[in-house]
């Protein structure tokens, strides 16, 4: 149980009537004071971030969404006086995602060396969280998301990180941040798809733009087979830790941008016994460069009004494309000269 969890078990050990917040202070020595709280009479738990009222940015626009709402609430008046900052959750069925986001929050906060700094971090994590529950909701990942996102970390893994470097290779993965393709290099474009069967007869397009190469750099598809192994296979878990491995091995800094991807890709720790099942091993990995004439809808060959667009492509209408793994790595690598 965390330092948060524990104070917010006492507070309702406590069960006092009396309306308004009832907190403990958690995080002693942290730049801003940060508190455990829960409201009465609604029963709601929040986090309580003290700070000098100078320390908000004018302006600033607090978050509020389906999982929790940030307010600022005055404590002593004035541009020199002081505002608690509430972070509430909003409804019972968020309520574990909710203790989550706040340990996490909690914890980046409580690691700046300033107010102004802290509040900054504050404002920052919660637009990443808001992000992350819009995509996600308070659930888990699905099994298709699970597949997609062990497609791309095994292509991070294989065919990306030996060349390149930590931070550079991780840079080079866009997919969770809403680019089209999922990884992006000076010298081409790349779109990873995983399908759960040895033998697949076709891949899932989520967009118009994923096979659109409007950028004008070569765009190629790596398709890989995925299959469920119990014995040789890796769980999503498992594969996650031994990137972190990797990827942290490089001391270059990449570490803490990998650990933001996969937030923004889904991926929680806390939800890792949740994906114990199943392992993944690759099956067959075949690559296309994506040329004119490509099975594809693009937004220029679509009829006028139509705004977006999910369909499956044959593998096999794409064997004229086929090209060896070579034609697509040799442009990943590090750029020279």
């Amino acid at each position: 149980m965390s330092g948060l969890e524990g104070a917010w078990a006492l507070l309702g050990a406590e069960a006092r009537p009396e309306s308004g917040w009832h907190s403990r202070r958690i995080f002693n020595g942290s730049a801003c004071t940060i508190r455990a709280g829960i409201r009465q009479p609604s029963g709601t738990r929040g986090i309580l971030f003290e700070v000098a009222a100078s320390a908000v940015a004018p302006g600033a626009i607090y978050p509020d969404c389906a999982g929790f709402t940030l307010r600022p609430e005055p404590l002593v008046a004035g541009p020199g006086g002081t505002v608690r900052l509430a972070l509430e959750e909003r409804h019972p069925a968020w309520r574990d995602i909710f203790g989550i986001l706040g340990n996490a929050v909690a914890r980046q906060v409580a690691a700046r060396s300033d107010e102004p700094a802290a509040v900054s971090q504050l404002f920052a994590r919660l637009a990443a969280w808001q992000r992350f529950l819009a995509a996600h909701g308070p659930g888990r990942m699905s099994e298709k998301a699970q597949a997609g996102l062990v497609a791309e970390l095994l292509f991070l893994e294989r065919h990306v990180l030996p060349g390149r470097g930590g931070a550079a290779s991780v840079a080079a993965w866009r997919g969770p941040t809403g680019a089209p393709q999922d990884f992006c290099f000076p010298r081409c474009l790349v779109e990873v798809k995983g399908t759960k069967s040895f033998s697949p007869a076709s891949f899932r397009v989520s967009n118009l733009e994923q096979l659109s190469g409007e950028t004008g750099l070569p765009l190629f598809v790596c398709h890989m087979g995925l299959t469920l192994a119990a014995t040789d296979g890796r769980t999503l878990p498992e594969i996650v830790d031994q990137l972190r491995v990797a990827i942290g091995s490089t001391l270059d800094g990449g570490d803490a941008l990998f650990e933001e991807m996969i937030f923004e890709a889904g991926y929680l720790d806390a939800h890792a016994a949740a994906y114990a099942a199943p392992a993944y091993a690759i099956g067959p990995t075949r690559w296309f460069r994506v040329d004119e004439g490509f099975p594809r809808l693009v937004p220029g060959s679509v009829p006028q009004g139509v705004q977006s667009a999910v369909y499956s492509v044959s593998l096999a209408a794409c064997a004229p494309f086929e090209v060896d793994a070579e034609a697509c790595l040799s442009l990943t690598g590090p750029e020279h000269g």
